[in-house]
């Protein structure tokens, strides 16, 4: 069962039956993780028990970052098990510390453009 995600200033948090994606938009990596422990310390409960998958497309997210996170998700009874990132920086943070690491997803190429058609003899 999928829940509409519930977003905050740089943060966007979905339920889904696999657990929770967490979002995290672009700007200051502090300023995000401060507004994320202020709404799971509103809105936690709901999420118990959850495996959370870390969403930070090319945002560089650091190793204490990311402790600080698993450390606030496990507050509520949520572990942080993924984090989907195409940052190099956040990737190897992610590496340091045992979570799997998968590339955020990259829009499919356009497709190449049908070659003209030869012209007919005439």
């Amino acid at each position: 069962m999928e829940n509409r995600p519930t977003m905050t200033n740089g943060i966007a948090i979905k339920g889904t039956r696999e657990g929770l994606t967490i979002t995290l938009g672009s700007g200051e990596v502090t300023a995000m993780l401060d507004e994320l422990a202020r709404h799971l310390e509103a809105q936690g409960a709901f999420f118990r028990d959850g495996q959370v998958a870390l969403r930070t497309n090319d945002l560089a997210v650091r190793q204490k970052d990311l402790e600080r996170i698993s450390a606030l998700l496990a507050e509520h009874a949520m572990v942080l098990r993924t984090v989907v990132t195409t940052n190099d920086t956040t990737r190897q943070a992610a590496d340091g510390l045992g979570l799997r690491v998968l590339s955020s997803e990259t829009p499919a190429p356009a497709p190449a453009a049908a070659p003209a058609p030869a012209p007919r003899p005439q």
